[in-house]
């Protein structure tokens, strides 16, 4: 038996079916509550922003985890915020965008239903603010923040049946770095110095995350 460029094909052929169905991967859908948003992690920022208290909103996500090779891609909402807000100023409203995926390696804990997952993370957001002031003294301001940040996220994932369980992790905001677009209707400025661009450059914050995850 002569060994031809077909055998070999065929060989080729077996072989990435072998890798592409062989690796056991699992799907888990997770929703996340974020918690105690703090430091740089409060982006974006405004100059009539609306305070942000201990939570901050529910993120659902989506694990693609990779048994055999012990890594995970996790893709995530991370925010979807339209609020509004009034003070002795005026008044302001708010709409934040906010998405994340993250890569990383998964270790298990010999003998106990615990794992632990340590990733890096890659963040896109963009947010808008509309100021209107009560009083005369002040002028309306329309704010857009567009930005990426950097971040590093231990996991501890708790087994509670087979399918379903608790994720546990601290988000810590490695880089931030965003773009501000500011607009001032200030009659007493001339029309070019109304508006305003700048950027940011922000390290050093931190985000509590506690979700719940199901694998499919």
């Amino acid at each position: 038996m002569y060994f031809t460029k077909k055998h070999l094909f065929l060989i080729i052929a077996l072989f990435s079916l072998h890798t592409a169905f062989g690796q056991q991967k699992t799907t888990a859908l997770k929703l996340s509550g974020n918690f105690f948003r703090g430091g740089a992690a409060n982006i974006p920022s405004f100059r009539f922003g609306i305070e942000q208290g201990p939570f901050s909103g529910l993120a659902p996500a989506i694990i693609l985890t990779n048994e055999d090779k012990f890594n995970y891609h996790e893709i995530e909402l991370s925010r979807v915020s339209f609020r509004s807000g009034e003070n002795t100023f005026g008044k302001t409203e708010q709409r934040i965008f906010e998405a994340r995926y993250e890569f990383g390696k998964s270790f298990w804990i010999t003998g106990e239903k615990m794992k632990y997952r340590l990733g890096g993370s890659l963040g896109l957001y963009y947010g808008s603010s509309d100021f209107t002031p009560s009083t005369t003294s002040r002028f309306p301001v329309e704010e857009s923040n567009f930005g990426v940040s950097l971040s590093f996220t231990p996991h501890l994932d708790i087994e509670i049946t087979e399918r379903l369980y608790v994720d546990i992790n601290p988000s810590l905001l490695l880089l931030d770095y965003g773009i501000v677009n500011s607009q001032a209707h200030n009659p007493l400025l001339p029309e070019r110095w109304q508006a305003q661009q700048f950027f940011e450059l922000d390290a050093g914050g931190f985000l509590f995350r506690l979700g719940v995850a199901y694998k499919m």
